[in-house]
């Protein structure tokens, strides 16, 4: 249920403004998820998905850079709540999270739709579509990357403060970034 907000000059309380923030968050993911269930799947469509995909892929590598360089020995239950992935790993693991195991989920689980690897294969596939029709969208730095991804090794390469991951992750983040600003020059100048 959506309150009203009052327009009185009165400020709600941290507790009030809270249940508002909420139940507008609900109404909000209630509604975006009526959008691509309603849509035709035509070129629209994919530039939709294409975009949600590249600001998770750009959000998620963010978040993961950042943890990757904070203090090895702390939790990493605020990253899996970060990631929408809580669940997913506790269901997979069954065990308190650990470098190994929450890398391996948020990097390289392909089902895990929260990954690295899950949006880079969305990402690339749906370009691959769209440049059959209208060429190239600079997939190319994407497909790289994500052979560099797929060429990690669990055991060596999936713990924290590896620098070698953190310049990845930062590599796909620059990369998204610049394969938005090319469909946008392409298809939307």
């Amino acid at each position: 249920m959506v309150q009203k907000v009052s327009s009185s000059t009165r400020q709600p309380a941290p507790s009030e403004a809270l249940t508002l923030l909420d139940n507008a968050a609900a109404f909000l993911m209630t509604l975006s998820g009526f959008a691509p269930d309603g849509m035709t799947r035509d070129l629209g469509w994919r530039f939709l998905s294409l975009g949600r995909r590249l600001e998770r892929l750009q959000f998620q590598a963010f978040a993961l850079q950042h943890a990757l360089r904070m203090n090895a020995s702390g939790s990493l239950d605020w990253l899996l709540e970060l990631s929408d992935s809580i669940i997913t790993y506790r269901a997979r693991y069954r065990a308190q999270p650990q470098w190994l195991p929450v890398l391996d989920l948020l990097l390289l689980y392909e089902s895990n739709t929260r990954s690295i690897l899950f949006q880079l294969e969305g990402i690339l596939k749906s370009v691959q579509k769209i440049s059959l029709t209208y060429g190239p969208c600079g997939e190319e730095q994407l497909g790289q990357l994500k052979t560099e991804l797929l060429l990690l090794a669990p055991d060596a390469d999936l713990y924290g403060g590896n620098a070698r991951l953190v310049s990845l992750l930062h590599r796909i983040q620059l990369a998204s970034a610049d394969m938005s600003a090319q469909v946008s020059r392409q298809f939307f100048s």
